[in-house]
C-alpha cells in the first residue's frame, strides 16, 4: 500500500513540466542544505581532499552548486515517470550514438562505464534515441529501503532497460550473451563491496579502491568498453559522447578501469558541482553533529 501511495504521488508530480519542477528543486535545496544539512560533513571533507589548492570561498561555491544540482537530479529522476521521447531527445543531445551501432555490426556487445555525474539516471532514456537494436540494461546496487528500491526499479525500467542486480551481473550477462548482443551500463565510481581483487588508483588526490567488475565481465563476454562522457549544457540539458578508453601507456592489471577512473576525474575537475560528493567514497568516519558544521 505504501509503495502505491508513493508511486501515485510521484507520478502526479511527474505530470508537471520541468520548469515548475525546478521551482520545487529550489525549495528542496533550502531544506536539504540549510535545514537538515544532508551529509554536509562528508561533502565538505570530500571537496577539501579533492581540491586542497582551493580556498574556502571556492569550496563553498562548489558545495552549494553540488546541492543545487543534486536536487535537480531528484526532480529530473521523478520526471522520468512521465516524460516523452521527444522531450528526452530535446534535452539530451547524443553526439555520436552511431558508435554503438557500429560496434554491434562488428559482432560485439558494449559495456558502458559511467559515474554518478551530471544526470546518470537519464542515460538509459537517452540511449533509446540511438535506436539500438541490441538488448539494453544496467547494473545496479539494490537500495536498503525496499520501497524506494522498488520505485527506482520502476523508474529505471520505464525505457525498456533491464535492471540487473550487481551480485547477479556475471551470471545474468553470460546467460544473455547466448541470446544476442547487449549494451550494458555500469555505474562504477562507488566504494566496491565484496570483491576479492584489490585495485587502487589515485583518484581526486586520494588512494582509492576500485571496482573491476565491468572490465572482468567485458573480458568474459569479449565486449567493447566505452566511457560515457555526459556533460552539462545548461539546467535540464545535457550532452552525451561515447568515448573510446585508450589504455596506451597504462601499466598494471585492469588498465581499462584505471583509464576510466582518470577520464572520470578529468570530467569532475572540469565540472566539480556535477559529481555525487555526498557519497562516502573513502569511508569517512564522522559524528553527525550539526554544531560542528559551519553554516
Amino acid at each position: 500500500m505504501g509503495y502505491y501511495l508513493v508511486y501515485i504521488w510521484l507520478k502526479t508530480i511527474a505530470l508537471l513540466p520541468l520548469c515548475i519542477l525546478y521551482v520545487f528543486s529550489d525549495f528542496i535545496y533550502i531544506f536539504v542544505y540549510h535545514v537538515i544539512k544532508y551529509r554536509l560533513f562528508v561533502v565538505r571533507q570530500n571537496l577539501k581532499n579533492a581540491f586542497p589548492e582551493a580556498d574556502e570561498k571556492c569550496l563553498r561555491a562548489m558545495e552549494k552548486g553540488f546541492y543545487h544540482h543534486m536536487c535537480d537530479v531528484i526532480v529530473e529522476t521523478v520526471k522520468l515517470l512521465h516524460i516523452s521521447d521527444r522531450e528526452v531527445s530535446k534535452r539530451i543531445r547524443i553526439k555520436n550514438g552511431e558508435v554503438l551501432d557500429e560496434i554491434a555490426r562488428q559482432g560485439q556487445s558494449v559495456i558502458l562505464l559511467l559515474g554518478h555525474f551530471a544526470n546518470w539516471e537519464w542515460v538509459t532514456a537517452a540511449t533509446q534515441c540511438c535506436h539500438i537494436s541490441t538488448l539494453n540494461g544496467q547494473i545496479y546496487r539494490p537500495l536498503r529501503n525496499k520501497l524506494f528500491d522498488r520505485l527506482m526499479l520502476k523508474i529505471r525500467s520505464r525505457f525498456k532497460g533491464q535492471c540487473i542486480p550487481q551480485k547477479q551481473a556475471l551470471r545474468v550477462l553470460l546467460s544473455h550473451s547466448k541470446e544476442g548482443l547487449m549494451t550494458i551500463g555500469f555505474i562504477s565510481d562507488q566504494r566496491p563491496r565484496g570483491i576479492s581483487v584489490d585495485l587502487y588508483v589515485t583518484f581526486l588526490n586520494q588512494r582509492t579502491r576500485c571496482g573491476v567488475g565491468a572490465e572482468f565481465i567485458a573480458q568474459k563476454l569479449n565486449a567493447h568498453l566505452l566511457y560515457v562522457d555526459m556533460r552539462p549544457v545548461r539546467r535540464g540539458y545535457y550532452e552525451i559522447e561515447f568515448k573510446e578508453i585508450d589504455i596506451t601507456g597504462v601499466e598494471g592489471e585492469y588498465p581499462y578501469t584505471q583509464k576510466y577512473m582518470a577520464m572520470l576525474e578529468e570530467a569532475i575537475r572540469k565540472y566539480p558541482t556535477y559529481w555525487l560528493w555526498s557519497h562516502n567514497r573513502w569511508t569517512l568516519h564522522y559524528r553527525k553533529k550539526r554544531r560542528n558544521l559551519k553554516s
